[in-house]
């Protein structure tokens, strides 16, 4: 029986972004060539009570889907720095990059 090793990245390829817009959200990218996680941070309002954060979290759910948002990631790094959750989730359905969440 052969065991699978670990997974390493070259140095300088990891790519990390992070955005807070006006309304209090924060979207944070990290992604390598073979995976991504993106984590959204949303300020929900409530009626006669302080806001709340919540916070969600997006992933790669194939190799192949790391794959195909890194390389576009790594030609749109500055339009991707000011994406909102939705623009980005939006690239994920025009690649047909499958992702899961919670």
């Amino acid at each position: 029986m052969v065991l699978r090793g670990v997974d390493v990245e070259p140095m300088g390829t990891k790519i990390e972004l992070e955005k807070e817009f006006p309304d209090g959200s924060v979207v944070r990218i990290t992604a390598s060539p073979h995976e991504f996680h993106v984590t959204n941070r949303a300020l929900f309002p409530r009626e006669n009570l302080a806001p709340f954060y919540q916070d969600t979290l997006y992933w790669s759910a194939r190799k192949q889907d790391g794959i195909l948002f890194y390389g576009w990631l790594k030609d749109n790094l500055s339009k991707a720095a000011h994406m909102p959750i939705q623009e980005l989730k939006d690239v994920w359905h025009s690649l047909g990059v499958q992702y899961d969440s919670h």
